[in-house]
Formats: structure tokens, sequence, C-alpha cells
């Protein structure tokens, strides 16, 4: 049922408003989550990203959805987490964006 009022709240106004104090809680959870880390910048960006990908429901809706087991799940989700938040090794590969 909480699946439906998730959806539904992107769609009707009353349903929206229902859920906002939700999620105002999911994002200062998010800001929470992420103090202490020394992301800075893009790495920042992408490690508020995971965290918040972390805390959504429909993430682990997703995840039960295809079959993966609740540990397992976890473990997947704290790895994103964790790659999000480590130092970005260098590399002598070229970037996909740059020029040729």
């Amino acid at each position: 049922m909480f699946s439906n009022v998730l959806r539904d709240a992107e769609l009707v106004d009353f349903a929206h408003d229902a859920v906002a104090p939700l999620n105002a809680y999911l994002e200062d959870a998010a800001e929470v989550l992420t103090v202490g880390r020394q992301a800075r910048g893009r790495r920042r960006q992408l490690l508020v990203a995971a965290v918040r990908h972390a805390l959504a429901f429909s993430t682990w809706r997703s995840l039960s959805a295809q079959g993966i087991a609740r540990l397992d799940a976890v473990r997947l989700v704290t790895a994103l987490v964790e790659a999000a938040a480590a130092p970005q090794a260098r590399s002598r590969r070229p970037s996909l964006s740059a020029p040729r």
C-alpha cells in the first residue's frame, strides 16, 4: 500500500502533500549520512546521489522485485555508497569525454 501512496505522490497533489514530511526527513537523513566524508565537488554530488538512492523506497522495492535477497541488496547498495565516497584513482586511460 505504501508503494501506491509513493506512486500517487508523483501524480496527485494531496498525495504529494501527504509524503512531503517523509521526503523532507529523507533529505535530512541523506545530509546526516554524508557528514564527515571528505568528498567535494563532483565526488560529493555522486555520494549524495548514492545515499539518496540507498534511502529511496523504490530502490529496495526494485531489488526485491528482481529476487535479490535482503543481505545481498544491503551489500549492493553499501558498495554503491562506498564507491561513490571513494577517492578516484588516477587512470592512464583517457576519459570518455576527452577529444580524440
